[in-house]
């Protein structure tokens, strides 16, 4: 699967053609100075982009996991750590945690952090946190470096 970066208006999840359906995700405003007028061009945006060959549903919705997993799904334990930090997450986890060893030996030895790792969606549900505010925390903590 090539995953482009993509740069234009705000895109549809999925834009249909009759050979097959382009999957955008992510998109974030540019801020690049528009050259055409003074400040920020605020119309445009930064999303990823691919192509499949299919208008299958349940198809683009495994490919959109596919998406997520290939750009975000791995974090190293600075960049979680970093970003619980900045969500005022990481006391409240770390206590947590240390409620159990196995969660705690992770914790403290892995190098990285996998997005479909099982502990993750038991802490996320410890801390109340929803499967797609979990997905918001890798994409941030991966844009940290």
């Amino acid at each position: 699967m090539e995953i482009k970066q993509v740069e234009g208006s705000y895109p549809k999840e999925f834009e249909y053609l009759r050979n097959g359906t382009f999957i955008n995700l992510y998109p974030t405003k540019n801020n690049k100075p528009d050259k055409d007028n003074e400040g920020t061009n605020n119309n445009l945006y930064t999303y990823y982009q691919t192509f499949v060959n299919t208008t299958d549903e349940i198809i683009l919705n495994r490919v959109k996991k596919e998406m997520f997993k290939t750009l975000f799904g791995t974090i190293s334990q600075v960049q979680c750590r970093l970003v619980l930090l900045e969500a005022g997450l990481l006391d409240e986890l770390e206590r947590i945690i240390h409620n159990s060893k196995e969660s705690e030996i992770i914790w403290k030895y892995a190098s990285y952090i996998e997005r479909d790792n099982v502990l993750i969606t038991t802490m996320g549900e410890a801390l109340n946190l929803s499967e797609e505010q979990i997905d918001d925390l890798f994409i941030r903590a991966s844009k940290i470096h």
